[in-house]
């Protein structure tokens, strides 16, 4: 992640694009001290005219970590964390246990600032559409949840028209017979979760690996390999190797 000041623009990303909007923003707090710039971000509420964007925000946070400005990485962090939380109160609220819920927003929590403490191109997406990210990685987790709840015995119910059901139940029941959607979910739970994600996220929200040489892409779609920030082989990688165990599964259970 590149530096900026208040007379130019923040350097583009590598592969997506800010919003008009963010880049406004970026440029409007860019000259701010700490105080100026921790204030902005967290008084204003999501509907006030001064609101500013968590994109925005994302940028700062990288910014600061560059500079190793501890004061300006925690505060901002701390704005982060307090945007989040009321999105992943609604996305988890398909799990009926208080506890497991606040497990899963915490680790969601923990895998977003591991993410963001690495910096780099691999940023990139949360810099570009954060809560698109933030949502996914919930879903992600609420998926690790239930298998590992499952193995244990302990399943709670999820509500089945809730958003914040695993990929593969959020599929329109038109695509699928009953019957189908239930040997797919079975052979899916086999797969490690980096497998499984990696192969819901190609083959059922149609994400691009990024590598693909097409000119009507839409550069910010987000990738897989933006995603998890690993390249090309280790994507193709995943999938061939998902592939070859539902495939395994498959031939086990006819």
């Amino acid at each position: 992640m590149s530096d900026t000041d208040e007379s130019r623009e923040p350097l583009p990303l590598d592969r997506y694009s800010r919003t008009d909007e963010t880049v406004a923003d970026i440029q409007a707090l860019a000259a701010l001290d700490n105080d100026g710039l921790i204030a902005a971000f967290g008084e204003a509420g999501e509907t006030a005219p001064n609101y500013r964007s968590t994109e925005a925000l994302v940028f700062f946070i990288l910014r600061a970590l560059d500079r190793q400005d501890d004061r300006a990485t925690n505060a901002l962090f701390k704005v982060l964390r307090a945007r989040c939380w009321p999105y992943l109160n609604k996305w988890v609220r398909g799990v009926s246990n208080v506890e497991d819920r606040m497990d899963i927003q915490g680790r969601v929590i923990e895998q977003m600032t591991i993410r963001l403490l690495k910096g780099g191109p691999e940023c990139d997406f949360l810099q570009a559409r954060f809560w698109r990210y933030l949502k996914l990685r919930t879903l992600s987790a609420i998926g690790e949840f239930k298998k590992l709840r499952s193995r244990e015995g302990l399943i709670d119910d999820l509500d089945p028209g809730d958003e914040s059901l695993p990929l593969i139940d959020q599929i329109q029941d038109t695509q699928l017979s009953p019957e189908a959607r239930l040997l797919i979910r079975d052979a899916l739970d086999t797969l490690p979760p980096e497998l499984r994600e990696t192969y819901l996220l190609r083959h059922f929200q149609g994400w691009r690996v990024g590598d693909e040489r097409n000119d009507e892409t839409d550069p910010n779609d987000p990738t897989l390999m933006e995603y998890f920030g690993i390249g090309r082989r280790a994507i193709h990688k995943r999938l061939t190797k998902a592939e070859a165990l539902l495939e395994r599964y498959r031939k086990d259970n006819e």
